[in-house]
């Protein structure tokens, strides 16, 4: 195993080495969005927006890798509660660029995300502790680029599929015992509520 492992570092090292003999491998950039939802006849109501800063590299003309961090501020009102959150995030992604034509170029990435959250609920009938919120998250978003010039590309991704774990501690629902979910969601791909926008620079 500890071969294989070694074995795989090297491969990756030396690819690195002759790709980056050619310019434009490596790109940073970042996304940001917003979303509301409202649930009809339970005057549930969400609000989110998030900044996410990212760094990566192309392995080939089609494949990427990437580390992309987020910061997230979410709250969440009921008739009964008010919640507000702030989410740190980190998530490792691979990227294959599936279409390119002309300036467009539409891809897909797939990677692993963690993030970790301070609640700070607001119980109308009962006045529980701040919560610690854990998840994991696997996912896949599709998404878009403009080349707008040979090293700017404005971008746009949404998330299409992702299952997730989710530690919350204590319970929201008892102050006391954690709290667990797991949870799936397989979303439209023009689904304007997840949608971020950000940009792109090569070098």
């Amino acid at each position: 195993m500890k071969k294989v492992f070694l074995m795989t570092v090297a491969v990756v090292l030396v690819t690195m080495n002759v790709n980056a003999q050619n310019k434009d491998n490596f790109w940073i950039g970042g996304s940001f969005g917003f979303a509301s939802s409202k649930f009809d006849g339970t005057g549930n109501t969400g609000n989110s927006f998030t900044i996410h800063p990212e760094f990566g590299y192309n392995i080939s003309d089609r494949w990427g890798i990437g580390l992309r961090a987020g910061i997230e501020q979410v709250s969440a009102e009921s008739t009964y509660s008010y919640n507000e959150n702030q989410v740190f995030s980190i998530a490792p992604f691979a990227r294959y660029t599936f279409l390119k034509w002309n300036i467009l170029n539409i891809f897909a990435d797939g990677g692993f995300i963690y993030s970790s959250a301070d609640g700070e609920p607001d119980i109308i009938e009962h006045v529980y502790p701040d919560n610690k919120i854990k998840h994991g998250d696997i996912f896949i978003n599709a998404g878009f680029s403009l080349q707008l010039t040979k090293r700017f590309a404005l971008t746009g991704s949404t998330n299409i599929f992702d299952v997730g774990y989710t530690n919350i501690s204590p319970s929201p629902y008892n102050g006391i015992n954690d709290t667990y979910i797991w949870s799936a969601s397989l979303n439209p791909p023009f689904n304007l509520n997840n949608f971020t926008f950000g940009f792109n620079f090569t070098f």
